[in-house]
């Protein structure tokens, strides 16, 4: 049986719902909600064009008046049955959580030691030891786990970004199930352009494990 890099947790379908995809950063989560607008999840709020983070998701959840966050929420369910956005960690974020209407979750997980490498390298972060942002990485990670595992009843993937990449179809297809949107054929994500594979990805996919 080939390894497909997914785990879902309490699946269940409802109408109305609001897709969450999230993990912690340079995990994958870009690559996950540019495919899910593809396959027609309508884009709701104001997005940042690089990482296609919520950005008025993120300025409520960072604001003192929590009570906005309700009204943006809301707003959108009020002009669609099924919505959703990408901001990374939120599911430390018990407040916004509680208020979204059947959440369904999918969060990316991906090689620690890439994203640390990654963290460490990068001038728009913190200057840490590559051994520290490991620390932090795993914490992370296990928190992440813990969530999906122990702290919440609502529908949630695990969906590693490692599989995402080289099974693009399986992948979404799972996906897809989970989250009641329609799958595409995954030469039209854009997620499978050069940064990630180059031009041919279709090889991939009959590799299995």
């Amino acid at each position: 049986m080939s390894n497909t890099g997914i785990v879902t947790l309490r699946e269940k379908h409802q109408q109305q719902r609001t897709v969450v995809v999230s993990g912690i950063g340079r995990s994958g989560t870009t690559a996950m909600i540019r495919a899910l607008y593809s396959m027609g999840l309508p884009k709701t709020g104001k997005l940042t064009t690089a990482t296609q983070d919520d950005h008025s998701i993120g300025q409520h959840l960072n604001a003192a008046d929590r009570g906005k966050l309700v009204d943006e929420v809301t707003r959108r369910d009020n002009l669609h049955d099924c919505w959703g956005f990408k901001w990374p960690m939120v599911f430390r974020d018990k407040h916004l959580l509680n208020v979204l209407r059947n959440p369904v979750m999918v969060l990316m997980s991906r090689d620690p030691v890439a994203i640390a490498r990654r963290a460490a390298d990068a001038k728009r972060f913190c200057r840490m030891p590559v051994d520290q942002w490991l620390t932090q990485v795993t914490d992370a990670n296990h928190d992440m786990l813990r969530f999906a595992l122990h702290e919440t009843t609502m529908p949630v993937m695990l969906c590693s970004y490692e599989k995402l990449i080289t099974q693009p179809v399986t992948c979404l297809r799972h996906v897809a199930k989970l989250t009641g949107l329609t799958y595409r054929d995954a030469s039209e994500i854009r997620l499978l352009d050069r940064r990630y594979l180059g031009h041919n990805t279709r090889r991939f996919e009959a590799t299995g494990d």
